[in-house]
């Protein structure tokens, strides 16, 4: 299995052009699965079932609390440790990885409202998802590394 991340030579400077790129692509394939719903015109065949909608909201609260695990764990661990070595290619991936993993979590959170409206759901139900995952992927926009 291919690892994540940049090869073991990339400079930070590189790494962090590479999020960057993936991070607006990913905002903008949000915003789509905002606006696709509304133009699919998606009659759904039955009223949205509670029980599903309320396992959304509790997965997306996981996914929430994975992404803080994710930012402790891996992007502050690594900064901090890059700090001292600002040159480790190891580290450089691992903050790397660390970025990536949110962006995926925070796009999953965004795609559980896209899915809700493709079973039925309003706008309104979906919304919470959609500026959920948004907000928090521009919280985690990637910072420049320092050195």
């Amino acid at each position: 299995m291919a690892a994540l991340g940049p090869p073991p030579s990339i400079s930070a400077e590189a790494s962090h052009h590479t999020l960057r790129i993936v991070h607006a692509f990913l905002i903008a394939s949000m915003l789509v699965y905002m606006w696709l719903p509304s133009h699919l015109r998606v009659q759904p065949r039955q009223p949205l079932n509670p029980v599903f909608y309320g396992a959304l909201v509790a997965l997306a609260l996981v996914l929430v609390g994975v992404i803080v695990l994710i930012r402790n764990l891996m992007l502050q661990r690594s900064l901090e440790q890059l700090a001292l070595r600002p040159d480790d290619s190891a580290l450089i991936r691992r903050w790397h990885q660390g970025y990536l993993i949110i962006f995926c979590l925070c796009e999953a959170i965004v795609l559980y409202g896209f899915v809700l409206r493709l079973v039925g759901a309003t706008l309104l139900q979906s919304a919470p998802f959609y500026l959920g995952g948004l907000v928090l992927m521009l919280c985690f926009t990637p910072k420049r590394l320092a050195g």
